[in-house]
């Protein structure tokens, strides 16, 4: 991947979880907690990554009931 679809796929994902860090999201404490984790590892993963073969850390969705 380019730096450039990095970023985009880092967008991609933050907008589609921004829900779980609203105040008037459903999730409990615990759960926006784990949410913030994942968002935080994935606004993180360049400094953390081979940008040839990129590890993207695994969603909570299980909290989700999914």
């Amino acid at each position: 991947m380019t730096p450039e679809e990095i970023t985009e796929k880092k967008l991609e994902i933050l907008r589609s979880t921004d829900w779980t860090q609203l105040p008037d999201s459903p999730l409990d404490t615990e759960t926006k907690a784990k949410w913030a984790t994942f968002r935080q590892a994935v606004r993180d993963i360049n400094q953390n990554a081979n940008l040839n073969s990129i590890n993207w850390p695994s969603a909570p969705y299980s909290d989700l009931g999914t």
